[in-house]
């Protein structure tokens, strides 16, 4: 994304946010970090808003008298969750076949490589990536399945995930005592992960991010 798509992403979610809220009329600095994290994972500014809108939404069926102000990451599972539900419509709509032969292609030359350059640091995922390879080359249609073995390399790269990596999401998205909001835990993890799989090139294995 350029300086200039970032800068209107940012103000195009701003703008939709404050005006959905009201006062304060302005983003905390977590808030800011929020809405960093949803720009570095590539989320369209469309399912953004619309997952703020839910947040809202849903806000209203359990408000009380005297509520404290919503904020982005108050928002953030909404936006996660739209997030996904966009990414399976795109996964479920019908592609030209030459599209999705290109992407299993690309699939295949990136987790073979992955493979054949795996070290021993990453031993652990071998597992996982063999089924991944087996499934990808039967061509049959293992989307559902891929899309599990996607939450179980998470699943075990969070929990080998070295301990600097999540230092450095914490201090990026916020203090220390931050980290004890459950939802800026989650958003530490993504963010973690996220950073783990680019600095290393650990490869997705489902159709929806080739």
């Amino acid at each position: 994304m350029g300086t200039d798509d970032k800068s209107r992403y940012y103000q195009d979610i701003s703008a939709a946010f404050l005006r959905r809220r009201g006062a304060p009329f302005i983003l905390s600095g977590r808030e800011l970090h929020v809405l960093a994290a949803w720009e570095k994972q590539g989320i369209p500014l469309s399912a953004v808003k619309e997952g703020i809108e839910n947040a809202f939404q849903a806000l209203q069926k359990k408000a009380a008298p005297g509520r404290r102000a919503v904020s982005l990451l108050y928002c953030d599972p909404f936006v996660q969750r739209t997030f996904g539900q966009v990414r399976e419509r795109r996964a479920g709509s019908r592609k030209p076949a030459g599209g999705r032969e290109s992407k299993r292609g690309t699939m295949l030359r990136t987790v073979r490589d992955f493979l054949d350059a795996l070290p021993a640091e990453w031993s652990f995922l071998r597992q996982a990536y063999e089924r991944a390879l087996r499934m990808i080359e039967a061509g049959a249609d293992h989307e559902d399945d891929l899309e599990r073995l996607e939450v179980e390399i998470e699943e075990a790269l969070a929990a080998h995930c070295p301990a600097e990596e999540w230092d450095d999401a914490q201090r990026e998205l916020g203090p220390a005592d931050a980290g004890q909001d459950e939802a800026m835990i989650a958003l530490v993890r993504r963010l973690a992960l996220k950073n783990l799989r680019e600095k290393h090139k650990i490869p997705y294995v489902s159709y929806p991010y080739y």
